[in-house]
């Protein structure tokens, strides 16, 4: 995808990391394009069988039930997701020459997400960003990338656009 020109452009190998709690989308950044690297979904496992044995332990015996029974299966997914996360970022350190990282992740999924990191790349990570993105159009992160307070090495300003902004407010007060 072309980057519009409203948007700066990125002068560095750039990688967007975009992750929710089970699903992440990676970017590759370079000038005026923007391109999907890989993306992936861990879906929460459904059982259809809800028969089991339930055992809990209440001080001073062991109380056990028989009925439905619930696996908690968010470690499993929480689990599944890192492993996921670590694979593609490794795969991406080795054929992309990463220069800068920008990531958007919700509060809750950030400590795994930077614990992912290989080491090669977490210390070139620019921004984080709070909130899930997945499912936004690229230009949303874009925009959130040009709105930041932040000063950011490797993301120019288009002079051009400045340049025709000021002809425009110069004919309009005439």
């Amino acid at each position: 995808m072309k980057i519009s020109l409203d948007y700066p452009r990125f002068s560095k190998n750039t990688l967007l990391v975009v992750t929710g709690e089970q699903e992440a989308r990676f970017f590759h950044a370079l000038g005026r394009g923007l391109n999907e690297i890989d993306d992936f979904k861990i879906a929460k496992p459904k059982f259809t069988d809800r028969e089991g044995l339930f055992a809990n332990s209440s001080g001073h015996g062991t109380l056990l039930q028989r009925g439905a029974g619930y696996d908690n299966q968010d470690e499993k997914v929480k689990q599944d997701f890192k492993k996921s996360l670590k694979q593609v970022l490794a795969y991406i350190a080795r054929d992309y020459e990463v220069e800068q990282v920008y990531i958007f992740a919700p509060p809750q999924a950030q400590p795994p997400v930077l614990a992912s990191f290989p080491p090669n790349l977490s210390g070139k990570i620019s921004l984080i960003f709070d909130g899930d993105f997945t499912q936004h159009h690229p230009n949303i992160l874009l925009d959130k990338i040009d709105k930041s307070n932040k000063v950011q090495e490797g993301f120019e300003k288009n002079p051009a656009i400045k340049e025709e902004a000021l002809k425009i407010l110069q004919r309009s007060e005439k």
